[in-house]
């Protein structure tokens, strides 16, 4: 009888204290997913009426998930949609946490017993639910040793009547300490801390994770008020934070502030419970969680949201944001805003120069001169590459933002020590102002940024406002731009040949020309070329009228040695996108053997801008060129960087002297000696030199007497078409320098 009583209650203590863990299990799961719920609410929201909030993002969730998944407790968390679907989930498998997949892991979800659901709620709707499936092991490893040591007790008191009835009476005064010590160990292990209060307010309780968070011991923290206060509510205690939520069952969570011994804060998340005991007595349960990392790893992810990670200025991203949210403000108030459109002058150079190493010190530095001459409404964004941007907010006046501008200027135009290097560089500046130049955020970055591109036509580390006539020529443009398409198509592009005359001999000598592009519709002249071409530079059309002018030049000089003109060479002008593309080697070398070219009969001219930007690669492609026979001129000579290092490592065998310094001899002492030292300098050098722009006898007789090689201009003759060349050519070919002249 005695063994059937004691095994009835080993089993109702059994039963018992399943009970008791079951409901710990529960509760313990249910404070994380409650935590979950709660700190993944917005992001649900968030998805839930589809907007975008970079705050509340997935990847914000995700982050929560790993805090929790970190607790050996925690089996796997999904975060689902009202309707079940899977917004996000975490899972362990073995001891590692991964991202949730319905097909690798949905079998092991629903194999799992120990698992609970939580709603999330938003105002009186559920938007979603939390899913968590928790371990048992250690308190299944409890049971068991409950367990044991109860069939103990029923085979002695099996053994010993008396022994056995002194036993019950001894285990039933034992067991409600054993219930206890249980539940304070289960509290001990957890990473949470957790504590009691009384209906005074005052610390009762707490657990071993309180003292490590908080660094108060249990001596200095019982009997005394918990050091924190709800961030949103730090005026009430804690049990009057129970009645904000009186409608959530007598409980509360929130962010908190907790102070540490010796009174530094951190960032917590509190869920607090209110208890009644048989007695009536009331209790305050609480879980604090620290959450200064998730705080801070929240922070380091807007930092890259948000900001430049190179220069540490706001990033194109936020400018977005910025630009729509204060030109929204400045209608609203009937305010002005100026928006600045800044561009590095010569970086690409700096950086092909340099490495990309110098060329992000630049960038940082740069950003730091502008910074320090911000006004207090100015912001400052890169937007990318080297172009950054100002909002410069209730703007006063254009003799404000212009000496605003300048200044910026000037302190980019100061020179730059980095890595050893003294760099020179500046900036071009595009202002535009709302709402006089435009009516929406993206129509006032269009315009300053055709007022920065309009600065920097007019000679870079400049300042440039955006007018109407910017607009106009700008559709102008666009006009050409798509005229020109149709005239590629239809052609209406035409070649027309110049001939450049050999000054030096007696009969002055035609053996080459300049092939120059002309546009005619119906008889007439659509565009002039310094229209059209500017234009096709802008666009990718250079490259498909350079490739156009390649084969008509071949053309030409065929047709040419069919009336007789042989040893004649044609020179065609290539464009600084055109140096550049890397189809150009394998055209020419098709385009030069389909018309059986000979070395010496096709030119190139390149300008010495188009060179210097990377003057490595142009180097290397303009190698590449002349090993297909094909000759190299520097056109406009002594209006670029003139440099006699640069022209001894490039590989040309021409110089074309601009016009400007021929139109004013033999008149101007400036230019007299300027076009003495280039002969000079392309003599020492062994290279030809080609005068363009000669206009009169005078000119002509200062050419010849500084041992000019080859003259081309009106004096001679103008740009001649196919059949006018032919006659022109025969009539002038074999003339007498006087009757040539």
């Amino acid at each position: 009888m005695t063994i059937i009583v004691m095994s009835v209650f080993v089993a109702v203590r059994y039963h018992s204290n399943a009970e008791l863990m079951r409901a710990a299990l529960q509760e313990r799961s249910q404070g994380v997913a409650s935590r979950v719920a709660t700190s993944v609410q917005l992001t649900i929201w968030n998805i839930y009426e589809k907007t975008y909030d970079r705050r509340y993002s997935e990847e914000f969730a995700s982050a929560i998930l790993d805090a929790e998944m970190q607790s050996p407790f925690v089996r796997g968390i999904k975060i689902l949609g009202n309707f079940d679907h899977l917004y996000t989930g975490k899972i362990k498998i073995g001891d590692y946490s991964v991202p949730y997949f319905p097909e690798l892991h949905d079998v092991i979800w629903s194999n799992s017993d120990k698992r609970l659901r939580y709603p999330v709620i938003e105002g009186k709707m559920t938007i979603g639910n939390i899913e968590v499936i928790y371990s048992d092991y250690e308190f299944a490893e409890n049971l068991k040793q409950s367990l044991i040591i109860d069939i103990t007790q029923v085979a002695i008191v099996g053994l010993l009547f008396v022994i056995s009835l002194y036993l019950v009476l001894r285990r039933a005064l034992v067991a409600p300490l054993q219930s206890l010590q249980l539940a304070h160990q289960a509290l001990s292990s957890l990473d949470e801390a957790v504590f009691v209060i009384n209906d005074a307010g005052l610390l009762i309780d707490i657990n071993p994770s309180y003292t490590k968070m908080t660094h108060f011991s249990q001596a200095n923290a019982l009997n005394q008020r918990p050091s924190l206060y709800a961030l949103k509510h730090p005026k009430l205690t804690i049990t009057e934070l129970i009645y904000l939520n009186s409608d959530k069952n007598n409980s509360w969570s929130g962010e908190v502030v907790c102070q540490r011994k010796g009174g530094s804060e951190f960032p917590g998340w509190m869920n607090v419970h209110k208890v009644i005991g048989k007695d009536t007595s009331v209790r305050y349960v609480a879980v604090l969680n620290d959450i200064e990392e998730k705080l801070e790893a929240q922070q380091k992810l807007n930092q890259l949201a948000y900001f430049d990670p190179l220069t540490q200025v706001s990033n194109r991203h936020s400018f977005m944001q910025s630009i729509d949210q204060d030109t929204t403000f400045a209608h609203q108030n009937k305010q002005s805003l100026a928006l600045f459109y800044i561009d590095l002058d010569n970086f690409k150079w700096i950086n092909d120069s340099y490495g990309h190493s110098v060329g992000d010190k630049l960038l940082v530095e740069i950003s730091e001169r502008i910074n320090s001459l911000l006004r207090p409404d100015d912001q400052l964004f890169r937007i990318g590459g080297d172009e950054f941007t100002i909002i410069a907010k209730n703007s006063q006046s254009i003799e404000s933002l212009a000496k605003f501008a300048n200044a910026i200027i000037e302190s980019a135009a100061q020179d730059f020590y980095i890595s050893d290097i003294t760099l020179h560089t500046g900036v071009s500046i595009g202002i535009a102002v709302y709402p006089q130049d435009a009516e929406n955020p993206q129509t006032l970055v269009k315009q300053a940024d055709i007022a920065m591109f309009q600065a920097k036509l007019q000679g870079r580390g400049q300042l440039c406002f955006f007018s109407q006539d910017f607009e106009n020529k700008r559709i102008h443009d666009q006009n050409i731009a798509n005229d020109l398409k149709a005239a590629l198509a239809n052609n209406e592009l035409s070649l027309y040949l110049q001939p450049k005359i050999d000054i030096q001999s007696d009969s002055f000598d035609v053996h080459s020309a300049e092939a120059l592009i002309r546009w005619h519709r119906d008889g007439e002249v659509l565009y002039t070329p310094d229209e059209f071409i500017i234009v096709a530079e802008q666009s990718d059309l250079i490259c498909e009228i350079g490739y156009w002018v390649i084969e008509q030049a071949c053309q030409r000089l065929r047709a040419l040695q069919k009336q007789g003109i042989d040893n004649f060479s044609i020179a065609i002008n290539l464009s600084p996108k055109q140096l550049k593309d890397e189809k150009l080697y394998g055209f020419l070398r098709e385009t030069l053997f389909e018309y059986q070219i000979n070395a010496g009969e096709l030119e190139i001219e390149i300008t010495e801008n188009a060179v210097i930007e990377d003057l490595q690669n142009s180097i290397q492609t303009l190698e590449r060129l002349r090993s297909l026979g094909i000759s190299v001129a520097m056109d406009d000579f002594g209006t670029g960087y003139s440099s006699l290092s640069y022209l001894k490592l490039l590989p040309i065998d021409v110089l074309k002297i601009d016009r400007a310094f021929i139109n004013k001899n033999p008149y101007e002492a400036d230019d007299i000696a300027i076009v003495s030292a280039i002969f000079s300098m392309a003599k020492a050098l062994g290279i030809k030199v080609v005068a363009e722009g000669v206009e009169t006898r005078e000119q002509l007789d200062f050419l010849i007497a500084n041992d000019c090689h080859f003259g081309q201009g009106f004096y001679f003759t103008k740009p001649l078409n196919d059949m006018q060349f032919i006659n022109w050519y025969k009539e002038h070919q074999h003339s007498t320098k006087a009757i040539a002249l």
